[in-house]
């Protein structure tokens, strides 16, 4: 099977489930449709599975992506608090250093 699409997921489905209905047909006039009726049984079986496998692709992309934002987030917040922490030493250091010479 190639990369999933639900593109050609999509088309697997619909002509497995018309193959589906010509074997149901073709057993109703008569003709032995059995073959064309389990091919197209598979056929729409893997339709959906490739169709699952695409959305579940895509959904873990989604989460990737909230994670990277939030990891990105978190560390904006720890950057802020350094940086604070490194100006209130500085801004301490400064007062120190003023009263000293007081």
């Amino acid at each position: 099977m190639s990369e999933p699409s639900k593109v050609t997921a999509t088309g697997d489905k619909v002509v497995g489930e018309v193959k589906k209905t010509l074997g149901d047909v073709g057993n109703a006039i008569g003709l032995d449709g059995d073959n064309l009726k389990s091919e197209g049984k598979k056929q729409k079986e893997e339709g959906d599975a490739e169709y699952k496998a695409k959305q579940t692709e895509q959904k873990g992309e989604s989460v990737k992506e909230d994670v990277k934002s939030k990891i990105h987030k978190v560390g904006g917040l720890f950057s802020d608090k350094e940086e604070a922490k490194s100006k209130a030493a500085e801004t301490k250091a400064d007062g120190l250093d003023a009263a000293s010479k007081v």
